[in-house]
Order: C-alpha cells, then structure tokens, then sequence
C-alpha cells in the first residue's frame, strides 16, 4: 500500500523529483506517443512541501504505482531461486520495517535498499528498484511542475525503467532462475 494511502494525506518529505528516464530506442517505436507525452528531460525539480497539510486529499493513480513497487520489493526479498541455500534469509530489520504498517518503516527502506535482503543470484535487481524508489521516495503531489503531477508520470517512469533493465539484462543467467516453492 502507498504511504500516502496509509497517511491519509501527502508525504511531507523534502528533496528533489527526478525527470523522465531515458528512452531506448525499441521502446520510442512500441510506444510513439508515450514518448511524445513524457519526454526524457534528465532534469531534477525540487519538493519543497509546507511544513502542515490544509486541503483536499483523495487516492491518485500514482499511489497504485508505488503499490507495485512494493509488491515488487516483497518478491525481490521473498524469492529464492532453486538451490539456494535457506539460510539466506531477510534481514531482520528490513522484514521487521516491511511489516510494519506505518509510512515511516517503508520510507526507511526507500533511500538505502539493503543488497542483503536480496538472494545474491537475484542481486542485480536491486538497481532497478533503487531506480523504481526514486521515483516513489517524494510525494508528487506538491510537484509545481504539471507533467510531474500527471496521474501517470510514476507509471511511465516505471514502464522505462522495467524496459530498459529486461533489454540491459536479455540473457543474464538470473532473469530465467527458477523460485523455489513457498
């Protein structure tokens, strides 16, 4: 569930929003008009929230985005491929801060994802979701920028990033491991 969600109203969390990923070039021909739509900017835009929130809140579609983030997050730490030893098991303090229902505890997971929590055959999927939180670790909703606040910029950041890491990663032993059953 998104933080916002279980918030009841925006993140307040300073820093900076990240622009648009880049496009590969299979991707500029699947989808021309996505392109068109979210250009590639590699600019950054600041969060600068007021220190209350006052106003009308509601669930956006950019809270189901980070919910996919963290389904994606539970998988990555949860999988084990086949053979793997069972001992390599989730830190304690991140399925501790996972399991808590709190903003704070997955806010705390966002910047440092720890590479431990994630079977080392897994392990280069750890940049892409360090990519994915970039876009999650700050509340768009007090983005000044339009494009920044569109219901699907989160998405189509994501769609990108996912792209570009199964086309850097076509062939690489760890996207065909087999999981181990529950």
């Amino acid at each position: 569930m998104a933080r916002a969600l279980m918030n009841g109203q925006p993140l307040m969390a300073f820093g900076f929003f990240k622009g648009m990923p880049q496009v590969n070039e299979r991707y500029a021909k699947i989808l021309p008009d996505r392109v068109i739509q979210f250009p590639s900017d590699g600019n950054t835009y600041i969060c600068h929230p007021p220190f209350t929130f006052q106003g009308q809140w509601r669930h956006e579609l950019r809270h189901e985005a980070e919910s996919i983030f963290w389904l994606l997050f539970w998988w990555a730490i949860y999988a084990l491929p086949v053979g793997a030893d069972q001992s390599s098991s989730i830190p304690p303090e991140i399925w501790v801060m996972f399991q808590r229902q709190d903003k704070a505890s997955r806010s705390c997971l966002i910047p440092d994802f720890n590479e431990a929590a994630v079977d080392s055959l897994y392990a280069p999927l750890v940049t892409l979701l360090r990519a994915m939180a970039g876009y999650i670790s700050l509340d768009h909703w007090w983005a000044k920028e339009e494009h920044l606040r569109h219901p699907e910029f989160v998405h189509e950041a994501f769609l990108r990033l996912i792209f570009n890491f199964i086309l850097e990663h076509n062939g690489a032993s760890f996207m065909d491991l087999p999981r181990q059953a529950d």
